[in-house]
């Protein structure tokens, strides 16, 4: 019996801790507060327009009448915010106030250089702050008696040039000659000019017995246009390929035929069929060297000795089911499939001139695959996989034969599939029309004439695509709405500033 009650305990808390903003509305729900409103929430805090309240999302727990202990989450107010007074800022997807925002400056002034991870430099007219939002802790560096260059080089009375480095301002005593008109910031440290690359970075000096911050030419321009950046993680500069890092990283990569595959959100590897680098987590693009970045070196190192070339890489989260030897089949949104997660071989395949492989062990030669077949949903059966007919514009989203999928299941709405694209490098879409967020939860399912159908929460209509601007991956606003992910938030009913710093995409 005592079971019993604290389960109801529980249960009631959970429902009544865990209940979430109320699932998307159409463009046109109130933009005025009544009390038809919902709290909103914005990661750990709820927002209350009517009650004028901000919450923090807080562990509790206690013991029923029968003395059985129990614990869960609620929502407590925070009373050091100030409802009518405050600003809601948002660092990408993390959500600040102005009372625990210990930068003392008005916000129109300020703007953000960097923002992401959770560390932003920001810029006002006399200063610079780096601002470790986890920690709440501030450096800055006083800009007052300079000129700007470039957001990150300065130079001040005498002409000479100083640039961001290591959240100080470091002036470059030593190296190359740097063309201050044409200088543009490219990644990191790395900074080109009409006349080349260049690394500006502290190197030792023997002769000195110091350091010195230096402009290290990497390489001329040679006429050429100069850098493309390719990646958050890799750059090109007269078709060299160099992976972004604190020192001169060049990779060799033939760069008309690189594929970058990411293993997971923390893993990558980079090759052109020749030669593969791997980075794991924090770290830059680097040989394999380590057995947590073999993954494809072995496969590498066996398409090379076969000569078997890659031509492309279908995404790591496919869903694939064992069929007999060397066989996958991809059911997608066959509802008489019947899922034996044993034989569950979900990942991503590599189509070479050989057919297809599945890397699957670090240690071992990738399996070849025989026979890969799919359900299309057009003809409600099997057959062998077509990748003509196959698209990839976001990781948990497939076209197969002009029907969409998002996360292996059909997405059943009016789209227009030939102009689906994402926005930026967010997790979001659009044929140009509709917003779509295939993160957004499924508000039904069903098994309907053989075929799994979930019907998502996630599309957006009325709203003008060419007005939005990212925040972060999973957020974007037009200036009169707030999208959370598939969450729709009038910014007028929050009743409160607001100051965005995006993330850098």
């Amino acid at each position: 019996m005592r079971k019993i009650i604290a389960l109801v305990y529980l249960l009631l808390l959970v429902r009544a801790t865990y209940a979430q903003s109320p699932a998307p509305k159409p463009i046109g729900i109130a933009d005025t507060v009544t009390a038809s409103v919902p709290p909103y929430n914005f990661g750990w805090y709820r927002i209350d327009p009517v009650k004028k309240t901000i919450a923090n999302y807080t562990m509790t727990g206690g013991t029923t009448p029968e003395g059985v202990m129990w614990d869960g989450y609620t929502y407590v107010q925070d009373k050091t915010i100030n409802y009518k007074k405050t600003t809601l800022i948002l660092f990408g997807d993390l959500n600040l106030f102005k009372e625990n925002f210990p930068i003392k400056e008005d916000f129109k002034n300020l703007r953000a250089l960097y923002s992401r991870y959770g560390y932003a430099i920001l810029k006002s007219k006399r200063t610079i702050y780096f601002y470790n939002i986890g920690r709440n802790e501030v450096k800055s560096v006083d800009i007052s008696g300079f000129t700007a260059i470039t957001d990150s080089v300065y130079t001040d009375k005498t002409a000479a040039l100083f640039a961001i480095y290591n959240e100080k301002l470091e002036q470059i005593t030593d190296g190359a000659v740097l063309d201050a008109a044409s200088l543009k910031h490219l990644a990191r440290d790395y900074y080109t000019d009409k006349n080349g690359l260049y690394l500006l970075n502290k190197h030792y000096r023997p002769s000195l017995e110091k350091e010195t911050f230096e402009a290290l030419k990497v390489e001329d321009s040679e006429g050429m246009a100069g850098a493309s950046l390719v990646s958050a993680n890799y750059f090109i500069y007269n078709s060299h390929v160099y992976g972004i890092s604190d020192q001169v990283n060049r990779l060799t990569l033939n760069a008309d035929k690189l594929i970058e595959i990411k293993w997971n959100d923390e893993t990558y590897s980079l090759t052109d069929g020749e030669h593969s680098y791997e980075k794991d987590g924090g770290n830059d693009y680097s040989e394999s060297n380590r057995p947590s970045l073999e993954w494809f070196k072995t496969t590498i190192e066996y398409f090379k000795e076969k000569h078997i070339t890659i031509e492309t890489v279908l995404p790591f989260r496919l869903h694939l089911f064992e069929r007999g030897t060397d066989s996958l089949y991809m059911p997608l949104s066959n509802g008489n499939f019947k899922y034996d997660y044993s034989k569950d071989k979900s990942g991503f395949l590599i189509k070479t001139s050989d057919g297809y492989y599945r890397p699957y062990d670090p240690r071992k030669i990738p399996q070849k695959i025989e026979q890969l077949t799919i359900f299309n949903r057009l003809t409600k059966k099997d057959e062998p996989f077509d990748i003509a007919k196959f698209k990839n514009p976001a990781e948990t989203v497939i076209i197969y034969d002009n029907q969409l999928y998002i996360n292996g299941y059909h997405f059943n709405k009016a789209i227009d599939i030939g102009n689906l694209r994402p926005i930026g490098k967010t997790g979001f879409l659009t044929d140009g029309k509709v917003l779509i967020c295939p993160f957004g939860e499924a508000s039904s399912y069903g098994v309907y004439d053989g075929e799994v159908v979930h019907d998502f929460k996630s599309i957006i209509r009325g709203v003008d695509i060419s007005k939005l601007s990212i925040i972060s991956n999973s957020r974007l606003t037009d200036g009169t709405y707030l999208y959370l992910g598939a969450t729709v938030i009038p910014i007028k009913t929050l009743s409160m500033k607001l100051k965005i710093f995006p993330d850098n995409q």
